[in-house]
């Protein structure tokens, strides 16, 4: 099972299904990091991670374990295409949820 593989491949059907001339983000748990394959392939189609512009560290997904350790990643993204600005973007620590809340603000661009 290579899930990098498969979320490249989703990402490319989506793309391929919409207009990508108009404002758009996409946003959700990519199960890959910002240097994912299937993000890579969004990033050459012109779309930009709002969290990597503000946040380089946070982790979005943590996942306790038994004595105290935990796993954490950032797997959680918000992609805006090029119509769109984003004047600020960050994580939300709280605990309803493996998955931290990703918040961003966009504007549109003239």
């Amino acid at each position: 099972y290579n899930s990098p593989e498969i979320h490249r491949k989703e990402l490319q059907q989506f793309i391929s299904e919409i207009a990508t001339d108009i404002p758009l983000i996409i946003t959700g748990d990519f199960n890959e990091h910002e240097d994912g394959k299937g993000l890579k392939n969004l990033y050459k189609k012109g779309f930009t991670d709002a969290l990597s512009l503000y946040d380089k560290k946070s982790d979005t997904w943590m996942w306790p374990l038994i004595l105290g350790f935990q796993l954490d990643d950032r797997y959680d993204h918000l992609i805006f295409s090029s119509q769109l600005h984003c004047t600020g973007a960050k994580v939300v620590y709280i605990n309803a949820s493996d998955h931290m809340p990703v918040l961003a603000v966009f504007t549109r661009k003239k």
